[in-house]
């Protein structure tokens, strides 16, 4: 849950920081707006897809060459399953609490509206219902209702070109881009980039609303005259759509700017690369164990196994030379020989592949002991670190089982813990995690 939040955060962040940079000053601002809502679904989304990579299984091997057969310990981690689950719950309660309050202001300022609604004077305009307080407030939108002051529109004080701002808010519907970022912000409280993709977002939405006064042939000088000489209120909720002036020198500027389709089409292009770099970096990887004993070789359009191959090159050669002759040099002085089993079976390959004269040519394979059997446990003899480490591995086979999640198993550990499971006592069995009810493998592919 930890990793989905900070990649999600992180996708996040990527996106809007592509927006600043690239997308805010550009006269775009319809795109812009579908841009922003568009990447929060796919910021919380990407972190689940699942990409897998097949890469051969790496498992260590202890060889000792004056000992093949020996004794396996099972080292555990130490931790105590009682601090975590402690520490879990204080996370939650921590989130819940959050939630709660972050909720309780966003349904309070809503609430505080839904009152001023039912309280005040309305008029029905052609498009909007106007809202008619009895004091003294810049005009604003949420939803279908424009809240003004009374006094100022009995007295018809409020300009054409602000009504105009407004209702463009309440036609291209604002309000619900605000709502649905203020949902998210509930949930994702902890979040502070919350803050500055609402402000972006905001922001856009004057830009589109200026945009549409300014194209009913007003003249961009007198309304950026109106917007610096218009009176500021400060009474205002974090969900309405307002005359921000906070945000009135980036307007104006706005305003100046022209428009360059080649620019903008080249920084909508940009948007390709960086949705490439979000699936690669935030996506989740799993990597699925493969059987590096069954290696395959593509000649043309032929396909062959390593049965067909006759002979390995002079690379593969070489580096099977260097590996069986230092493992020749550590056997004669006695030393202890460390094999991953990984490597062993590679170099048990290219040997295998080679051609007889590679072979006689080549350094003999050397004599390699197995590895030790892990120990034999009889009934009752079960410790209670062997049913920790039971209970660890059942518990996480089951979940992955119940959430009909891929599962990987390792042939030996499997082993290992259906003779640690048949060994325990009855009472330690009604204790322990049930053995999982693992599934067949599939079947191998035909070929």
């Amino acid at each position: 849950m930890i990793l989905y939040v900070l990649k999600s955060t992180l996708c996040l962040l990527l996106f809007w920081g592509f927006y600043m940079l690239f997308l805010e000053k550009e006269k775009i601002h319809r795109y812009k707006r579908w841009y922003l809502l568009v990447t929060i679904f796919i910021a919380y989304i990407i972190p689940l897809i699942t990409i897998s990579y097949t890469v051969s299984d790496v498992e260590t091997t202890q060889l000792i060459q004056e000992t093949p057969v020996g004794e396996t310990k099972v080292e555990e981690e130490g931790y105590q399953e009682g601090t975590e689950e402690l520490v879990r719950l204080l996370i939650w309660s921590i989130y819940i609490v959050g939630v709660l309050i972050f909720g309780t202001r966003c349904i309070r300022n809503l609430w505080h509206l839904q009152q001023q609604i039912r309280h005040s004077e309305k008029r029905n305009d052609s498009t909007f219902i106007s809202v008619l307080v009895d004091r003294k407030i810049l005009p604003f939108t949420f939803l279908r209702y424009v809240f003004f002051s009374k006094e100022a529109y009995v007295n018809q004080e409020i300009p054409k070109e602000i009504i105009l701002h407004e209702e463009t808010h309440v036609r291209q519907r604002h309000t619900v881009d605000i709502l649905f970022v203020e949902m998210f912000q509930v949930i994702f409280w902890f979040n502070p980039l919350w803050f500055w993709v609402k402000r972006a977002m905001k922001l856009n939405h004057e830009f589109l609303a200026d945009q549409a006064v300014i194209d009913r042939q007003t003249s961009v000088q007198e309304y950026q005259q109106l917007l610096i000489n218009y009176p500021i209120s400060f009474n205002h909720t974090a969900i309405m759509s307002e005359i921000n002036y906070s945000l009135t020198k980036k307007r104006l500027q706005m305003m100046k700017t022209s428009f360059s389709k080649r620019r903008a089409v080249l920084r909508l292009l940009m948007m390709i690369p960086i949705m490439g770099i979000s699936m690669t970096l935030f996506n989740y990887q799993e990597t699925i164990a493969s059987d590096p004993f069954a290696p395959v070789v593509k000649q043309g359009k032929k396909t062959l196994h390593s049965e067909e191959l006759q002979g390995v090159t002079a690379e593969m050669i070489a580096r099977y030379n260097k590996w069986a002759e230092n493992i020749r040099k550590a056997q004669e002085k006695g030393r202890r020989v460390i094999i991953k089993s990984e490597e062993l079976k590679e170099m048990r390959r290219i040997y295998g592949q080679m051609s007889e004269e590679q072979k006689r040519q080549a350094v003999p394979f050397p004599d390699v002991p197995p590895p030790p059997p892990p120990p034999l446990v009889r009934k009752g003899e079960v410790t209670a670190k062997m049913v920790s480490s039971f209970n660890r591995w059942a518990k996480k086979i089951n979940k992955r089982i119940e959430e009909r999640q891929r599962i990987i198993l390792k042939e030996k550990e499997t082993n290992y813990m259906k003779m640690i499971y048949n060994a325990m006592t009855k009472e330690q069995k009604e204790k322990s995690e049930a053995f999982p009810n693992i599934p067949p493998p599939p079947p191998p592919p035909k070929i």
